[in-house]
């Protein structure tokens, strides 16, 4: 849900938009042909595990199209139930107008988006992170972000963090920040009690836990 708060926050303009009711600047027409629906346009997911085929099926509800990279495929009756399409990494970034992260850190997605794959990017792309920082090579991005390059960023995570006070994305009108919180909400606590309650029941019936990291 976070991650299509942050889509629909810089999709819809909402800081720009809230600020200008509050300084009565008044006008619905200024900011129409600059905002933009999710409806109609193409959304790559970068990791479809459990997170990223969650943000998935809110993105089709939302009228997207959806293509997805993961070095492990779904099945076929998944991707038929989801309806998405798996593609390469590189044709994802140049067919995506927005692009989601949801990959774990490793030595395989540390700067997984880099200078390279940022190039790819539509000028038009939104980028948003809500995984981990380190996923995204910052410098590379904060370059690309001031050249306007793509439309802009949303970034609920970064590679310090928190951020040093002079970090650069804070003097940029084309990133959204959030503090590493997508994953927290008052109603998440309930139900980790309930997972691990859950996990803890089907140990002692003798059956294997949900959600194991095998590392496969």
């Amino acid at each position: 849900e976070h991650t299509l708060a942050l889509i629909l926050g810089v999709y819809r303009k909402l800081f720009a938009v809230d600020q200008a009711v509050r300084t009565n600047q008044w006008d619905p027409s200024a900011f129409s042909l600059s905002t933009h629906t999710i409806h109609g346009h193409t959304v790559g997911v970068v990791g479809m595990g459990q997170i990223g085929q969650r943000v998935a099926r809110l993105l089709r509800a939302f009228g997207a199209e959806v293509l997805y990279a993961d070095p492990l495929p779904l099945s076929t009756d998944a991707e038929h139930a989801l309806g998405v399409t798996r593609v390469p990494l590189p044709e994802l970034l140049r067919a995506a107008d927005i692009v989601t992260l949801h990959v774990s850190l490793s030595a395989e997605s540390h700067h997984l988006i880099g200078r390279q794959e940022l190039a790819l990017l539509k000028p038009t792309a939104l980028l948003v992170n809500t995984c981990r920082g380190a996923v995204v090579d910052e410098a590379a991005l904060i370059e690309t972000l001031t050249a306007r390059r793509i439309l802009g960023a949303a970034l609920d995570v970064l590679e310090a963090e928190p951020p040093a006070p002079d970090n650069p994305l804070f003097q940029l009108d084309n990133v959204l920040l959030s503090p590493h919180m997508a994953g927290n909400s008052y109603d998440t606590w309930f139900r980790r009690g309930q997972f691990m309650f859950q996990n803890m029941q089907r140990v002692w019936a003798g059956q294997p836990p949900l959600a194991v990291v095998n590392g496969v």
